[in-house]
């Protein structure tokens, strides 16, 4: 929804709106999954909202769903600015999908192997 933060301002203060535009995606059980602030170009939007989509998904215990997304979007190359946080939730997923811990190495060495400096490969064991 768009939000008027001189209007709405219960809803801007709930979700600690600082500066605009700021997107919030909100679980359908009111848990905030992700949030940005500040203009994305439209490539850039897209591939932010097909991340929060699949977090949503994972956060909705529907973690082959989650995976899926994740590795759909991997596969087309969609959302370099997101690509390591996006591949870390892919391990994360999977191992979520199949309750097997192994599932989850490929895609954590990978970021790893690809995003050393990035902050998700800090979040791996890994690193």
């Amino acid at each position: 929804m768009k939000l008027d933060v001189t209007v709405q301002k219960d809803l801007a203060r709930q979700f600690r709106v600082l500066w605009t535009p700021t997107l919030v995606v909100v679980h359908p059980a009111g848990i905030v999954t992700r949030e940005w602030i500040g203009f994305l170009p439209p490539p850039e939007l897209l591939a932010e909202l097909e991340l929060a989509e699949a977090l949503v998904e994972l956060r909705s215990a529907r973690a082959a769903a989650a995976r899926d997304r994740l590795r759909a979007m991997r596969e087309r190359g969609n959302g370099r600015h997101v690509a390591a946080e996006a591949l870390f939730w892919e391990g994360v997923a999977a191992y979520r999908a199949s309750g097997n811990k192994d599932d989850l190495w490929p895609a954590w060495r990978e970021v790893v192997a690809r995003y050393p400096e990035s902050p998700w490969a800090l979040r791996t064991t890994l690193a």
